[in-house]
């Protein structure tokens, strides 16, 4: 019998000015031969990677989800890189969204490979992706990734700044890498790879031509040619100790990731970037309005980055997956940088659709984040030059549905500027 697995929530489509559509997130479902969701959705882990005993249940079966993300913890890069923090740059911007299909365990080998493909307003990509599940629960995968779209860190903030012809930047990403992952633990994995990115700025989709400053004469990368070559040593892992990973009440996850960047070609870049995600979620009986538990959620997330520190490899702040109540990416670009987040969680009430009981609850939050003063240590300071404010502090509350796939959050949150956004998102937001 075939089973459902969940991945990485990623974003698909997200806020822009008035009259745009609102933020909104859609969570990975993994569908093999002959699933039905209410069926096949087992409660495990969002970030549970596919297992060698899920791999060997249908050799050689078709699967596809909506989106590209592949769980975590993986060293690979590219769009379907789930990274330890959301404040990473390699994120597009723009309505978007992705599907991805592939074949599990082939010839009953352990093996699976999978293509996904990304497309919208302001990105265009594809990630294909090869696994091998050994019997320890090991393994190694191997990726080759290509994609072009407008970024949060050349975009949003109070000042638009183009390409000199008036165009968007959009930043190119081609390339690959090869990882190893293994459990250490029941708690914890940890993935090991190389990857290998040239990277350059276009004015469009589909130009060849390369654009090596903003229309203010701001360097868009590392090499005055406009073009360059990122080679990185990748370290990332996680320690979930979770009551359920699916809708946890109680426990703690970490998330944490190092980057070593090699100088070569004409860029010549070297950086170290360390980065850390910790959450841990309190029961507390405050108030609610049904049965049902009540949670305190609390996050703490920083990263930063010694070295060179190209604008597409900083950290941007401000969205759903930052500071709700900003645009994604609108708050802020560091060198480093630090978020943190409360929100209280409590049932309000429950209703049926389609014999499916369905769980209603409420939240209010709380979020702050600060890039710290790094803005202008980053090349070509973007946060500055679109006069991005560099820390800022959201509220508001929340709706937040519990169906057969996942938790569906309506957000609607306060930015200290006097500004405000509305969001909807599909999966859980830690």
């Amino acid at each position: 019998m075939a089973t459902a697995s969940w991945a990485q929530t990623i974003p698909a489509t997200e806020a822009g000015p008035p009259g745009e559509l609102p933020s909104t997130q859609a969570q990975d479902l993994v569908l093999l031969p002959g699933d039905r969701p209410n069926e096949s959705f087992t409660g495990e882990d969002p970030a549970a990677p596919l297992t060698l005993s899920q791999a060997q249940i249908d050799p050689n079966s078709f699967f596809f989800s909506f989106g590209l993300t592949l769980p975590p913890p993986t060293a690979l890069q590219g769009a379907a890189r789930p990274v330890t923090v959301p404040a990473i740059s390699n994120q597009a911007v723009g309505i978007s969204g992705g599907i991805r299909v592939g074949v599990a365990n082939l010839g009953g080998n352990g093996q699976a490979i999978s293509l996904g493909v990304e497309g919208g307003k302001k990105t265009l990509g594809f990630d294909l992706d090869f696994r091998q599940f050994l019997e320890d629960g090991s393994g190694y995968a191997v990726n080759v990734a290509n994609r072009r779209g407008v970024e949060p860190e050349f975009d949003r903030g109070d000042r638009e700044v183009n390409l000199p012809g008036g165009s968007d930047p959009f930043v190119h990403r081609l390339g690959g890498g090869v990882e190893y992952f293994r459990p250490l633990s029941p708690d914890v994995d940890v993935a090991l790879g190389l990857s290998y990115q040239r990277i350059s700025v276009r004015d469009s989709f589909f130009t060849r031509q390369i654009q090596p400053i903003d229309e203010l004469g701001n360097p868009l990368t590392v090499s005055n040619t406009g073009q360059d070559d990122l080679l990185t040593l990748n370290l990332a892992g996680v320690w979930d100790r979770r009551d359920d990973p699916q809708l946890p009440t109680t426990g703690y996850r970490l998330l944490f990731g190092l980057d070593q960047a090699f100088p070569i070609g004409n860029s010549s870049i070297f950086f170290n970037r360390l980065s850390a995600n910790y959450t841990h979620l309190v029961p507390l009986n405050l108030f609610g309005f049904a049965p049902g538990p009540r949670t305190l959620v609390l996050n703490l997330q920083g990263g930063t980055l010694i070295g060179d520190a190209p604008p597409y490899e900083s950290f941007s702040l401000g969205g759903s997956s930052s500071v709700r109540g900003y645009r994604e990416g609108a708050l802020g670009t560091g060198r480093s940088f630090v978020q943190a987040t409360a929100e209280y969680r409590f049932p309000a009430f429950a209703f049926n659709v389609f014999d499916e009981d369905i769980d209603v609850g409420g939240s209010l939050f709380v979020d702050y984040a600060s890039d710290l003063g790094s803005a202008s240590g980053v090349i070509g300071n973007p946060a500055e030059a679109r006069n991005k404010p560099g820390n800022g502090l959201g509220y508001g509350v929340g709706i937040r549905a519990l169906t057969p796939f996942g938790p569906v959050r309506f957000e609607f949150g306060l930015n200290g500027d006097g500004g405000s956004r509305f969001s909807v998102n599909v999966g859980d937001r830690f």
